[in-house]
C-alpha cells in the first residue's frame, strides 16, 4: 500500500493546484516541500518492478520525511507558523 501525504496537484490542463498553506506546511516537511504525483508514481513504479521482488505487505508512506516528526508535532509547528493559537 502507497500512503501520500500532503500534496499539490495537477489540474486539467496542466496548471497546478498549491494548497494556500502549502509554504508554510512545506517548511515543516524534512525534504522542505510539498509532494506531488511524480513522488507517488515512483514508488508504485518501484513497487510494480523485480527491485521490490520480496517485498509484501508494506505500507510505504509518501509524504517527505513529515511523519516521522509525529501529526501532533508537526500540526503544532504549522498552527504557529501560520500565526493560529494551539488554544
Amino acid at each position: 500500500m502507497v500512503t501520500p501525504g500532503a500534496f499539490v496537484r495537477e489540474l486539467p490542463g496542466g496548471k497546478m493546484f498549491v494548497p494556500p498553506a502549502a509554504s508554510s506546511f512545506a517548511r515543516f516537511v524534512p525534504l522542505g516541500r510539498m509532494g506531488d504525483a511524480a513522488d507517488v508514481a515512483k514508488v508504485v513504479r518501484f513497487l510494480c518492478g523485480s527491485n521490490a521482488g520480496f517485498v509484501t505487505g508494506e505500507e510505504l508512506t509518501v509524504d517527505g520525511g513529515a511523519s516521522v516528526l509525529g501529526q501532533e508535532a508537526l500540526a503544532m509547528k504549522f498552527i504557529q507558523a501560520c500565526g493560529f493559537s494551539s488554544r
